[in-house]
């Protein structure tokens, strides 16, 4: 049902919307008072923060875009501090669309409008039941001072789970991000990231947006990292999980440039 309503999603973002004023429930997104965000200008990847409101409840948005159109990233609202993530696409006219989703991984919300070229977005907001209303939301880019981010994280982190092992390697933390590496096995699966990036929503959490809407938290203690995932079976299949409480075993960061073996010389 999620993918049916991301691909509903998608193909009503690229169509022209030439319907839109034949309902009051229609989306009428107000146009931008500046250029599109435009994908050939984008740095890729880069972390963007948006805060705003939506019912006079004011919200943070963490966003990552990549030159595909492809965006990833989660909001919350600031009285209650839970993450809700979200995958979507960015035109290249600047319209975007954003689809939320909960812990059962299905689509529960969705933001549907502009976005120009200073990270304003300007569009509505709207739950996936019938006949929700659909609230005005406007976006703006958060200016702040760099994160003064963890001493000494970078180095190898093993959990403390009893049914599989499971490893997390993370490189030097610098500009509101860090690389990892996460591997687990059991006599049942294995899994593996091979080179995620972790984008600090604060001091103490880190967020990685990775394929077919896999989300994994990051909660930074003086102790132990605590990893939590949503929806990653891409990365370990279905009988595993990255969660658990990963302490630090070494201030070596042993990292993995290679996963697979060569096979140039393979007969076929």
């Amino acid at each position: 049902m999620r993918t049916i309503l991301f691909s509903f999603l998608c193909i009503a973002l690229i169509s022209c919307g030439g319907n839109e004023g034949e309902s009051s429930k229609a989306v009428n997104v107000a146009p931008s008072l500046s250029k599109p965000l435009s994908l050939s200008e984008l740095k890729a990847g880069e972390l963007k923060i948006l805060t705003g409101t939506i019912a006079n409840l004011p919200i943070e948005m963490q966003m990552v875009i990549e030159k595909d159109g492809t965006v990833r990233g989660s909001y919350f609202y600031k009285k209650y501090k839970k993450l809700l993530p979200f995958k979507g696409r960015l035109a290249s006219d600047g319209r975007m669309a954003l689809e939320v989703y909960d812990i059962t991984t299905e689509a529960v919300e969705y933001f549907k409008g502009r976005i120009d070229e200073n990270w304003a977005f300007v569009g509505k907001w709207f739950k996936t039941d019938a006949g929700a209303d659909r609230l005005d939301v406007t976006l703006n880019l958060k200016k702040e001072k760099q994160l003064e981010l963890p001493k000494k994280l970078a180095g190898t982190y093993q959990s403390d789970a009893e049914n599989y092992s499971q490893t997390l390697t993370i490189r030097a933390a610098k500009n509101g991000q860090f690389e990892f590496q996460m591997t687990m096995g059991s006599e049942f699966c294995s899994g593996v990231i091979e080179a995620g990036m972790a984008y600090f929503h604060g001091k103490k959490e880190a967020n990685f947006y990775g394929e077919e809407s896999c989300y994994v938290n990051f909660k930074i203690n003086e102790k132990e990292i605590i990893i939590s995932e949503s929806d990653c079976a891409y990365y370990h299949g279905l009988n595993c999980m990255f969660d658990g409480n990963y302490k630090k075993t070494s201030d070596k960061v042993d990292w993995i440039t290679d996963f697979y073996p060569e096979v140039d010389n393979l007969d076929l």
